[in-house]
């Protein structure tokens, strides 16, 4: 709780379809749209996703997204493919979403697998993927493995902003899908 309020939270944007996948990779990548599919795949790796209401994420539009080596889970997280309101939940607010973007959120990185790639595979896995021409993503400040590896994949800096600003959450994100970099 007391970080929801502290922290600030820095946000990226990317043109999808610019980073290919990683072909090459031995990990597996499961884009997941319901939940039957995902309560499966939790199970078959054994992880749990805490302080999430499943049902009503796949209900908004939600894609669960999880990369996986050696029967080990490496790294999940999710993304919208709503153009309505987007809950951010580190503030408990509701945004509005750019008609022809997504919403990466929610990240975690398996303990034993972090500083492996895991994180930056799944990102680049989702943006190559993706149906919406742009990809937004954001970390806390406070975070800056997460904030490194969101610029190695290629997400430019556009902003930070707090719980007080959330206007100008809203204006900088719209802003932001108006002078998208382009590719």
């Amino acid at each position: 709780f007391r970080c929801m309020f502290l922290n600030k939270q820095d946000f990226f944007i990317i043109k999808t379809k610019t980073i290919p996948s990683p072909a090459d990779s031995k990990r597996n990548f499961f884009d997941i749209d319901n939940p039957s599919d995902f309560y499966k795949v939790c199970r078959k790796y054994n992880f749990d996703v805490p302080d999430a209401n499943i049902e009503e994420r796949f209900n908004n539009q939600n894609h669960f997204c999880v990369v996986t080596e050696d029967d080990h889970f490496g790294c999940w997280g999710w993304y919208t493919t709503s153009d309505s309101d987007f809950l951010v939940s580190e503030i408990n607010r509701y945004s509005p979403v750019p008609h022809n973007a997504t919403i990466l959120f929610h990240y975690y990185t398996n303990e034993n697998r972090r500083r492996q790639g895991f994180y930056y595979d799944l990102l680049r896995f989702i943006v190559s993927t993706v149906e919406k021409d742009y990809a937004i993503i954001y970390a806390y400040d406070t975070n800056p493995a997460s904030s490194n590896a969101i610029k190695k994949v290629g997400f430019e800096f556009v902003g930070r902003m707090n719980h007080k600003s959330f206007i100008q959450f809203e204006k900088m994100i719209t802003k932001t899908y108006q002078e998208a970099p382009q590719a």
